[in-house]
């Protein structure tokens, strides 16, 4: 049970240094629903292949997102028929599988396919050619460029030379129950014609998405508050991405008692975290009947230096307090400057009756531009 004082600290820690903006989240996601709109006509009417309509996923769709509304995630789905094609397993690794034609398809274009395969990789090339097309013709209020990071394919959104957000696109096949995405094994990344570019990863986000929406904020706050840590305490804990603590969550929150109080929720999901990666065995939620081990990827070495870590500060409140305090340069100043220029405010002009930007006032302006342009010498947290 953790005591008053770390409640207190947990509370106060997630007011200022993890919760999102209200009003940041709904002016960046009314951008993002829009410009979504934009480039689903666009790719139907350029891909060689039908689409359904874009699926909303992660963070900040699920009410999970910390700090900042600056990540959406989307899936693309692809139209393809059961009757035409299936999925086969592959042996090697259970986390993904080969799309194999068992009837000819008319509609989908020979370049995508690999023998009697659909190919992942020439569907991801493909969409990527036909985004960046979309990009060329904008002509929208935003600037608009391309990045590839990990295994996503990302559309960055600008404001003149301020960065909005980043939105992942990621191509989609669903047969029966079953979803794979087009993001590519690991060793098939730098190849062009890898064998195993046919690969396509299992998706578990149609099961686990409607076990999130079933969590109310109060407990979320939990896991957010986690996530939080894990960019503080990088070293410590960033090896592994934000996914395996979300997955973690969901087996904690459906498994485990929970408790009224904020610090004991906290402490007893960081113990059952610690102990989940020291099995080094976690499994898609909930439990899959294809065996798929999430964390085979990550070495044993990495996983026990990250239990250890979390294990240490969970038999210590002092040192979970110490876990929670903020990086270098942030302050409430850093919030204010970031409020500065997510709501356009100006001195003297109240542009929304928030409090979060009561700071415009001509004095305060000036503090707060002062404040924030020192930290920003000091490079910030990353977002999640």
């Amino acid at each position: 049970m953790g005591s008053r004082s770390l409640g207190a600290r947990l509370n106060s820690y997630y007011e200022d240094s993890v919760a999102v903006d209200s009003w940041e989240m709904e002016r960046m996601t009314d951008i993002y629903r829009h410009l979504k709109s934009e480039v689903r006509i666009f790719l139907q009417r350029q891909l060689p292949f039908d689409i359904g309509d874009p699926i909303d996923r992660g963070s900040s769709h699920e009410g999970l997102k910390i700090r900042r509304a600056d990540e959406f995630d989307v899936l693309i789905p692809l139209e393809i028929s059961g009757s035409n094609w299936s999925f086969e397993n592959y042996a090697l690794d259970n986390c993904f599988v080969k799309i194999v034609e068992r009837g000819h398809d008319y509609f989908i274009p020979s370049n995508l396919r690999q023998g009697n395969y659909l190919s992942a990789a020439q569907v991801r090339a493909s969409f990527q050619s036909a985004v960046q097309r979309f990009i060329n013709k904008y002509v929208g209020g935003y600037l608009l460029k391309t990045s590839t990071h990990g295994p996503a394919f990302t559309l960055d959104v600008y404001d003149g030379f301020t960065k909005l957000f980043s939105v992942d696109l990621v191509p989609l096949i669903k047969l029966g129950n079953t979803w794979a995405v087009a993001k590519p094994h690991p060793d098939s990344v730098g190849i062009r014609y890898s064998a195993e570019g046919v690969l396509w990863r299992r998706s578990f986000t149609h099961r686990e998405s409607h076990y999130i929406r079933n969590i109310s904020h109060e407990s979320k706050k939990v896991l957010k508050i986690v996530k939080a840590m894990r960019l503080d305490n990088y070293t410590q804990m960033g090896m592994l991405p934000s996914y395996v603590y979300k997955l973690a969550f969901l087996h904690w929150y459906y498994k485990e008692e929970s408790s009224s109080s904020i610090s004991a929720n906290v402490i007893s999901f960081l113990s059952y975290l610690s102990q989940v990666l020291s099995n080094e065995t976690l499994h898609p939620y909930p439990d899959s009947e294809y065996n798929v081990n999430i964390l085979k990827s990550f070495t044993s070495v990495s996983l026990l230096n990250v239990a250890h870590f979390i294990r240490t500060i969970t038999l210590s409140e002092t040192k979970l307090m110490a876990a929670l305090r903020l990086p270098s340069g942030e302050s409430m100043f850093t919030k204010c400057g970031q409020n500065l220029l997510t709501h356009n405010c100006l001195p003297g002009i109240a542009t929304n009756s928030d409090s979060s930007v009561s700071c415009c006032t001509i004095f305060r302006f000036q503090i707060c531009i002062a404040f924030y342009l020192w930290v920003m010498r000091i490079p910030g947290e990353n977002s999640a």
